[in-house]
């Protein structure tokens, strides 16, 4: 019986000192890492998970207010910078355990950054089929702490999409995001650019042809999935009848490409 009975105690020492471990474990406070919060955005505080007979508070130091804070009882509370571009929130965490009675606190720091802003210096632009632009970005404030990412829909084509400034050829309408992340408060802001491409397109006739010095040929020019009136400019000028027309008529006395 003795010995039944040292066994189930030390059994019971052994359950009672789990126990007692767990609840202590319970007992750490982790406000979670300090942070900027970018422009309007909201963050959750706290990297603890609620859990039944621990109490918490959250309340501020150094004069920060808890109004930006939905519930200061809650274990990971949402919390929404209501203040000015520049301010710093301090919080303090705290856990309290009474049953073991204990106690833990740590703080996290939020900062609010000064916001940037993004723009293009064209939002929209119309190009011709083949044609190339580059677009102008505007940051404000101006830095060079700035990681860009342009992304395409609408349109399939290859360029740089890291750079600041790249040279864009499309091949169809398309629409361009450009997301801009500052790498020092990881702040971010968008800006779009739509691109509608013309896709003019012109066939000549003849192509090409083989004739005698003394021989004329007129060329005949359709303009394909365009809108008129349409200009017209033949280089070089030399044995045409016309440069500005689409229809001129060439009398060379040497081979010519025009």
């Amino acid at each position: 019986m003795k010995k039944i009975f040292w066994i189930k105690t030390a059994l019971l020492g052994l359950l009672l000192g789990t126990i007692a471990g767990n609840v202590q474990a319970q007992c750490i406070s982790n406000a979670g890492p300090d942070r900027n919060v970018c422009g309007n955005a909201c963050t959750v505080l706290g990297e603890d998970t609620t859990q039944v007979g621990l109490v918490y508070q959250w309340s501020g130091l150094g004069g920060t207010p808890t109004s930006s804070i939905n519930d200061t009882t809650l274990a990971q509370p949402q919390m929404c910078p209501n203040g000015n571009a520049g301010d710093v929130y301090i919080f303090q965490f705290v856990v309290d355990d009474p049953i073991a009675a204990c106690s833990d606190t740590d703080t996290v720091v939020v900062v609010q950054p000064a916001p940037f802003n993004v723009s293009l210096g064209f939002t929209d632009s119309t190009i011709c089929l083949g044609d190339t632009l580059r677009p102008l970005v505007n940051l404000t404030p101006a830095g060079t702490d700035y990681h860009y990412q342009w992304a395409v829909s609408g349109g399939s084509f290859q360029f740089n999409t890291t750079e600041a400034e790249p040279l864009l050829e499309p091949n169809a309408t398309s629409t361009l995001t450009l997301t801009v992340n500052d790498t020092v408060t990881n702040c971010r802001d968008f800006a779009t650019l739509t691109v509608t491409v013309n896709p003019l397109q012109v066939l000549v006739d003849p192509a090409a042809t083989v004739m005698n010095p003394d021989q004329r040929v007129q060329f005949e020019t359709t303009v394909l999935d365009g809108f008129p009136p349409y200009t017209y400019t033949w280089t070089p000028e030399t044995f045409l009848s016309c440069i500005d027309c689409s229809n001129p008529e060439a009398n060379p006395s040497e081979s010519v490409s025009y």
